[in-house]
């Protein structure tokens, strides 16, 4: 989606998107109608949530939209079930547990 804004050089750093990469993209409030929509009232599971229900709740409120989506959260889970790890973070857990690399992370598309 395209923020609206340019997007600072640590985030394409983090995430490898560009502000070329967006300048066509939808803009954010279609993309969290859409996206609003398409969870309704099923929880969204995300590794960190705490981190990315804060943007969800802030742009659907700006949008006036109900924001009391559900979040389930795997980092919780990793740290219950594996605490032997020196961190939680995905990345790390990939490579504690040998799971396949799909690709970059922090992208929604790093699995295709």
């Amino acid at each position: 989606m395209n923020p609206g804004r340019r997007i600072p050089a640590f985030i394409t750093d983090l995430t490898g998107i560009t502000n070329a990469m967006v300048a066509a993209a939808p803009a954010v409030a279609e993309v969290m109608r859409e996206a609003a929509r398409f969870v309704s009232t099923l929880p969204v599971v995300a590794h960190n949530t705490s981190f990315d229900r804060k943007f969800w709740v802030a742009e659907l409120r700006r949008l006036a939209l109900d924001a009391n989506t559900p979040f389930a959260c795997t980092m919780l889970l990793a740290r219950r079930l594996y605490p032997e790890c020196t961190s939680h973070k995905l990345g790390v857990l990939v490579e504690a547990l040998q799971l396949p690399k799909p690709g970059r992370a922090h992208r929604a598309t790093s699995g295709r």
